[in-house]
């Protein structure tokens, strides 16, 4: 789309990310019924490499940009795409969906962090330290609170749940590093490829092909992470990012683990508390006040 959003077509489209990125996180649980992780997420990312390269096909040119290189396609491959999913999609097993989704919205936090000590002029001042404090006491509140009522053994599954945010962190300050000329969505068509293959060997090696059965449901919610909530998604958000100021996209990041919440809440039986609500408004302050321009 050459022209510019209209703003009610900007309001649908970005009510639209949040709605996609927010029921994202119980799809992962809901479709992994049948169906062992690693495995889930292969299909996921082989199916996403599929149609992005019918993406890239189509707008690539139009996009511009230079042509990514190899070990910048890899780490973002190793890290975004294989390593940060294979946590994520092992952790959903057994942690609700709407708690993984508040625990891993400390990804801007650990990307504010990451740009302290790695890129020139993203320095920590005063206000955006103390929203990583704060972030991070949100995050020891819900440990603390409901990561315990689901009893001690899943603290450890939370403990591990925080690698895929900042495997991810490693990802994402490299590419802004050193990907700030390349297009991005050759990057993420390479990395897609590399974590599809990352995730299929890991998958290979350390599951058993008797817990694998491709129902309906499973294939259903693979079909709708992949069209919905990559492919289609991460389109809308490049196109909208184009047009649209960066401070107002990045309100999505606030809404979308509310929405995984109540879907996992209505969907899933999945219990809400007041601890739930206050750990999550703790997180998300602390992300609000990390950011380069306050909203």
């Amino acid at each position: 789309m050459r022209h510019a959003p209209t703003p009610r077509m900007a309001a649908l489209m970005f009510m639209g990310l949040c709605l996609i990125w927010g029921t994202t996180w119980f799809f992962i649980r809901w479709g992994l019924d049948g169906i062992a992780p690693l495995t889930a997420a292969a299909l996921r990312l082989i199916l996403s490499w599929v149609l992005m390269c019918g993406v890239v096909a189509v707008l690539g040119k139009r996009e511009g940009g230079e042509r990514p290189g190899f070990w910048l396609s890899f780490g973002m491959g190793v890290f975004n795409c294989g390593g940060s999913y294979a946590v994520l999609y092992i952790a959903e097993e057994s942690l609700p969906s709407g708690l993984v989704s508040v625990i891993w919205a400390v990804y801007p936090l650990m990307v504010a962090l990451g740009g302290h000590w790695l890129l020139p002029g993203e320095r920590l001042d005063l206000r955006r330290s103390l929203g990583f404090l704060f972030g991070l006491a949100g995050v020891a509140m819900l440990f603390a609170t409901d990561v315990l009522d689901l009893g001690r053994a899943q603290l450890g599954t939370a403990f591990f749940l925080l690698l895929s945010p900042l495997i991810s962190t490693v990802g994402t300050v490299v590419v802004k590093r050193h990907g700030a000329h390349v297009s991005s969505l050759q990057l993420n068509r390479n990395g897609m490829f590399v974590g599809a293959a990352l995730l299929s060997g890991l998958a290979f090696l350390l599951e058993e092909p008797a817990r694998t059965q491709l129902s309906a449901r499973a294939l259903l919610a693979i079909l709708y992470l992949a069209c919905f909530g990559t492919v289609l998604a991460f389109g809308v958000w490049f196109w909208m990012l184009r047009h649209r100021p960066a401070s107002e996209l990045a309100v999505v990041s606030y809404v979308t683990p509310i929405i995984a919440l109540g879907v996992g809440a209505v969907f899933g039986a999945e219990h809400v508390g007041l601890t739930t609500i206050v750990g999550a408004a703790m997180i998300l302050t602390g992300v609000a006040l990390t950011r380069r321009r306050p909203l």
